[in-house]
């Protein structure tokens, strides 16, 4: 029974912050990729200016997915004490 509670917590904190955060990036990125094109098509990007667009895109994502990681490990630890 313990077991099947912890799932539905990890499924509740999947749903209510994981999702919401991860739309939320897609969206960004889609924003994001929408005003680059039109950027494109008034300059274009060099080779290196396009590596370093990537590597942050990575790092920020990389990010976000560290942070909910750890909201997740911090849930799983405040949810397991019951008094």
């Amino acid at each position: 029974m313990l077991t099947f509670m912890t799932q539905i917590d990890n499924l509740f904190l999947v749903q209510k912050t994981i999702i919401p955060r991860l739309k939320s990036w897609i969206r960004k990125v889609v924003l994001e990729e929408e005003d680059d094109s039109v950027m494109k098509t008034n300059t274009k990007l060099s080779l290196a200016e396009e590596a370093a667009a990537a590597a942050k895109a990575a790092a920020a994502a990389a990010a976000d997915v560290a942070r909910a990681s750890q909201e997740m490990l911090n849930s799983k630890n405040e949810g397991g004490i019951v008094i």
